[in-house]
């Protein structure tokens, strides 16, 4: 194989595999956040356009949809409203898992196995962590440092 072509399976499957199991492993630090306030019902959604599968299990329900590599969400639901402090804790755990498996990704690239892909890992996860943290809201989308700057001071 030519580099031309290992560099083009690398970016593709950067973009298929690795993609979204970093937005899975981010949402599962909600899944965290949401059994540590004792959630009700936990949904994640893995990408957007119509379902591809749907697995529940226990209290939670993951749903992968069709373009699987450019989106994520989850839903925590409590049967009371979720307090200031629980909203914080679910938010913060997303971006928190995205922070550590950067690291992670670091440590394996700098110390086991330097790769493009393992660096790109590295990047990519430090970016969704930091990216979420940042307060901003587009349309009905909003990110994780939003909704902890609203649970903190406008709630």
């Amino acid at each position: 194989m030519n580099k031309q072509t290992g560099d083009h399976l690398s970016l593709f499957v950067f973009i298929v595999v690795m993609v979204p199991l970093s937005l899975f492993w981010h949402e599962l630090g909600h899944v965290i956040g949401g059994k540590l306030v004792r959630a009700t019902h936990i949904t994640v959604t893995l990408g957007l356009g119509k379902p591809l599968f749907r697995l529940n299990v226990g209290n939670m329900t993951f749903d992968v949809r069709r373009i699987f590599f450019v989106h994520s969400l989850t839903e925590t639901k409590k049967n009371d409203s979720l307090s200031r402090r629980e909203i914080v804790i679910v938010s913060m755990m997303g971006p928190l898992n995205s922070l550590v498996l950067g690291l992670c990704f670091y440590a394996v690239h700098q110390l086991a196995m330097p790769s493009f892909v393992i660096y790109l890992m590295f990047l990519f996860n430090i970016w969704i962590g930091i990216i979420n943290l940042l307060p901003f809201k587009w349309k009905s989308r909003h990110s994780d440092g939003y909704a902890i700057v609203k649970a903190l001071f406008f709630h």
